[in-house]
Parts: structure tokens; sequence; C-alpha cells
């Protein structure tokens, strides 16, 4: 097989064995309003592959400093 794709319900299990809570809902919702990832219809149903799924989570990872820290710093304020 030279690619493996996915149904909704076996991507948000991958997306979950990656460490980010996932539901083939969400996956359906970010679907429609183009938050998720690529995905491919194949006869009305949505099939993802795990490369696409795991480009998706790197472009959406943003590490962030300490909540407080991070509001002080919009704020102007220092951090302490």
């Amino acid at each position: 097989m030279k690619n493996l794709i996915l149904k909704r319900t076996e991507a948000a299990a991958y997306l979950s064995s990656r460490g980010l809570r996932a539901s083939k809902i969400t996956l359906a919702r970010m679907a429609m309003d183009g938050s998720g990832s690529t995905y491919a219809l194949i006869r009305g149903a949505a099939y993802y592959t795990p490369n696409s799924l795991d480009d998706w989570l790197d472009k959406n990872i943003e590490l962030r400093p300490h909540s407080l820290a991070h509001m002080m710093a919009e704020k102007g304020g220092s951090n302490v």
C-alpha cells in the first residue's frame, strides 16, 4: 500500500495518540470552517493521511510562556 488513509474516526484516534484530544465531530467541524488538516473526499467520506495530520499538528503547535507572563508582556508590564 503506497499511502495509508484514515477514516475520520481513525484520524481522531491518530491525533489522540499524538497527545491532542480529538473526535470525529471536531475534525468534521474543522473541515467545515477550514481550520483542520487537509483531507480527501472519496465517495462522500473524508479520509486523512498521517503525513497531513502531522503537518497540520506541527503548524498549529505554538509554545507559549506562562500565561501570566504572556498577559503582562501584552500589556507592557514586566515579566517578574
